[in-house]
């Protein structure tokens, strides 16, 4: 007769029996839960069309400046030192104009992409971590509206719309309490992509000494540690005098804006004011979540106002796209501290 008894340590499975009653078949699957897969699947594909679509036309007259720009990094002219790391972005975007012959159609395809791939990595990782359908669906739907409304009137970059597919996953992860060795596939693809993939890290040695998991910590450390040396072994060529850089860069290649962002405040810029509420406002909620008895949301929220702070002094605080890769923390974060309908 099986056990009823079950190890502190074992996840509770829906699958296995319980008291000793088996069960010898799956339910049966209706005509109602096809109707509801495939209502959702189409909503899914619907808002995921039609957002890529609102930001291909926000961003149709810039293509050309963002080509430029990406030609720049494959030269090994990148405008800024912080760009020389970027490699994902421009590698793609070779790889798609040598293949369709048209440099427009290799920065469109990464849009629609970012658009069709959103929704559904929302839905399904929500739906991995135990979510209802109507609340993956709601996630899906807000970060489809992130990527529509969090657009300026500034160029959109290939390694904008990686984050934010990116920072799906980093939420994932966060929830999922995934351990280093999990995430380590995903650092890796956001090494290349950009230096926001040091989020990654600088979670696992925060969460390692939250719960007293010392390999979290020491893996977490080793990956920020060869992340930061990668990064900077890719900008050494344009640091320092004589650097061919059309603008000034201050220590190890990044920007430093924090007097320029408050010039732009000062001067009454309606963008900046924007970012600077959006920030103001997840910072608040990260302080409103810290105690609340959830980690994952805890850690995700105090990593989104981290970010916010390096937006205000690194960024260009007028660039609402800046504040894409914290939308999934904090979408994920508002869904897991919101209780199940019952």
């Amino acid at each position: 007769m099986p056990s009823c008894t079950r190890s502190r340590y074992h996840a509770p499975s829906t699958h296995e029996p319980v008291c000793g009653l088996e069960s010898t078949s799956r339910a049966p699957v209706t005509i109602a839960a096809v109707r509801r897969t495939a209502l959702g699947a189409t909503f899914l594909t619907l808002v995921g069309l039609l957002s890529a679509r609102v930001v291909e036309l926000i961003h149709a007259s810039r293509l050309a400046i963002v080509a430029e720009d990406l030609r720049g990094i494959l030269s090994g002219q990148p405008y800024s030192a912080a760009f020389a790391n970027r490699r994902l972005g421009p590698w793609s975007f070779a790889v798609l104009e040598e293949a369709l012959g048209s440099a427009e159609a290799a920065l469109r395809i990464p849009v629609w992409i970012a658009g069709l791939a959103l929704p559904w990595l929302a839905y399904l990782a929500g739906r991995r971590l135990g979510w209802s359908q109507e609340r993956a669906l709601c996630v899906a739907l807000a970060l489809c509206g992130a990527y529509v409304l969090l657009q300026d009137d500034r160029c959109l970059m290939p390694w904008d719309l990686y984050d934010l597919l990116f920072f799906v996953g980093v939420a994932y992860a966060i929830h999922a309490r995934l351990g280093p060795l999990a995430a380590a596939p995903l650092f890796a693809l956001m090494l290349l992509n950009r230096e926001t993939a040091l989020v990654l890290p600088l979670w696992l040695v925060w969460r390692g000494f939250r719960e007293g998991d010392l390999r979290s910590c020491f893996v977490g450390a080793l990956m920020g540690l060869a992340g930061g040396a990668v990064l900077l072994f890719l900008r050494l060529p344009y640091l320092g005098e004589g650097a061919p850089l059309p603008i000034a860069t201050f220590p190890f290649g990044n920007h430093f804006r924090l007097f320029a962002n408050a010039r732009l405040l000062l001067g009454g810029q309606g963008d900046a004011w924007l970012s600077l509420g959006l920030g103001a406002l997840v910072v608040a909620l990260a302080w409103k979540a810290w105690g609340a008895g959830q980690r994952a949301a805890e850690e995700a929220l105090a990593l989104s106002a981290v970010g916010v702070v390096a937006i205000f002094a690194m960024g260009h605080l007028g660039e609402a796209r800046l504040l894409l890769p914290i939308a999934p923390l904090v979408a994920f974060s508002l869904a897991s501290l919101q209780r199940e309908a019952r």
